[in-house]
């Protein structure tokens, strides 16, 4: 995995965590982000993380 993916992976998990923890603030705008960063890793590197995604939603 290159170095952006790592960067946009840490992004994705500390703006998944921040959701989960704000559960009750509207969070729909975050969760379309989280989307359309996983589609990005997933296209650019192998790795799929739709398993962590769906645990915590």
């Amino acid at each position: 995995m290159n170095d952006n993916n790592n960067k946009l992976l840490l992004l994705l998990l500390y703006i998944h965590t921040h959701t989960y923890i704000h559960k009750k603030h509207n969070t729909d705008i975050i969760k379309g982000v989280i989307l359309y960063t996983n589609e990005i890793l997933c296209s650019n590197s192998q790795i799929n993380i739709n398993r962590s995604l769906t645990v915590l939603y």
